[in-house]
């Protein structure tokens, strides 16, 4: 396989690489075109193993369940993945080249300009979300089986807005589906954003789509209040304020809330997954009752105008980009970057678990405790989350 300077290949199978996008603890993303006859081409994201670590059969194991659950899912608010390869024994899929703002840079545009995300923007982000995941959770095997997909990590930085107004879902890398080819995700193990958890996903426990819809009405909470809901003393705090708090309602931070609008969050904030909307279908039914009785404008067109005010400058840079030609590439590989330490700066505090060091601790503590026999996983979860404060200390947590 031929390299390009930068180091990532020039080819995988028909794309050309044009340029290296990010590098992420297991995979990077290049930017690529895939051509064919009278001139067509199409830009694409590539996303693939990183070479050190492409002979690891766990790592291997990870991404191609990603790229299962990926690669069954068309629906238009979800990103979607047009292809799934291996060259040279290197895994890769390719998805398609969204133009557009993750949620998270939306409300640092809207919160620098001084005026908050219009409630029917906010609205319209939120609806197609919803649509996106009860496709998702929908979803059958080829067999007709339900595939019990979740996400479990709905956030800000997953939910894409185009230029052209559309919503797309994206990164679907920790989603878990019953029928994946490999062993199920292990209970007792935490993967998402921590201050987008469901409380049971915080505790560790078996999650169903109503982890999701708690997710996603923690990001219309903050849309519609232009604050954070879950606040604490780093990570740990963050977790034990979603577990045993309930959250206040957005009237509490905003006068004149509309209260139609806080019953619907609300509910879908409940603690008990019982208490919540079922399914993410009802979530958005209700949105768009509210919508309608409020005369709302919830289109498409609407959202990209928003976008085209917020983003004008960015969208005009990235069209001269594209009229050059070969600065297209780097034109986005500079943006990405920008976004990436812009984010660092601001300190979204949307540490991984992977990250937090109160959790590495805890983790190996159980490994000890379990190859002790003390306690299965899922008593040892309860056990961590239910002991005192000096039962933690003990525990190293």
């Amino acid at each position: 396989m031929s390299q390009a300077p930068g180091g990532h290949p020039k080819r995988l199978g028909k794309y050309e690489i044009l340029r290296h996008i990010a590098t992420g603890g297991m995979a990077e993303i290049l930017l690529a075109r895939a051509t064919g006859i009278e001139g067509f081409e199409k830009y694409v994201v590539i996303k693939r193993i990183l070479p050190n670590l492409a002979t690891e059969p766990e790592i291997t194991r990870m991404f191609l369940d990603e790229a299962r659950i990926a690669a069954t899912l068309h629906h238009s608010n979800i990103v979607q993945v047009f292809d799934i390869g291996a060259v040279d024994g290197q895994y890769f899929l390719a998805m398609e080249f969204l133009e557009g703002e993750d949620v998270s840079r939306i409300r640092r545009a809207v919160r620098a300009s001084g005026k908050g995300l219009p409630l029917d923007h906010a609205l319209n982000i939120v609806i197609n979300a919803c649509a996106g995941l009860h496709y998702a959770h929908e979803r059958t095997g080829f067999d007709g089986k339900p595939q019990n997909i979740v996400h479990r990590d709905v956030s800000p930085q997953n939910v894409l807005v185009t230029y052209e107004g559309e919503v797309k879902l994206v990164d679907f890398g920790i989603a878990k589906a019953s029928t994946r080819a490999s062993a199920a995700t292990r209970v007792g193990t935490l993967k998402g954003k921590i201050r987008y958890m469901s409380p049971e996903q915080a505790r560790s426990e078996p999650l169903d789509r109503r982890s999701d819809v708690f997710s996603t009405s923690i990001v219309l909470w903050e849309l519609t209040t232009g604050k954070r809901l879950f606040h604490g003393r780093a990570e740990f705090g963050v977790l034990k304020a979603i577990i045993e708090t309930d959250p206040p309602p957005p009237s509490s931070v905003v006068s004149g809330y509309p209260p139609e609008l806080e019953r619907i969050v609300m509910k879908g904030l409940r603690r008990p997954p019982r208490e919540r909307f079922q399914t993410a279908r009802e979530m958005q039914l209700a949105l768009e009752e509210f919508g309608v009785e409020r005369r709302m404008r919830l289109s498409p067109v609407q959202l990209s105008r928003f976008m085209h005010e917020t983003f004008g400058e960015k969208i005009a840079a990235l069209q001269a980009a594209r009229a050059r030609g070969a600065a297209f590439a780097d034109h986005v590989a500079r943006a990405f970057e920008e976004q990436r330490e812009e984010a660092q700066w601001l300190d979204e505090s949307d540490v991984s678990y992977s990250r937090c060091p109160v959790f590495a601790r805890q983790r190996r503590k159980r490994s000890i405790l379990q190859r002790r026999g003390a306690y299965k996983l899922p008593e040892l979860t309860r056990h961590l989350w239910h002991s005192t404060p000096s039962e933690r200390l003990i525990l190293g947590v």
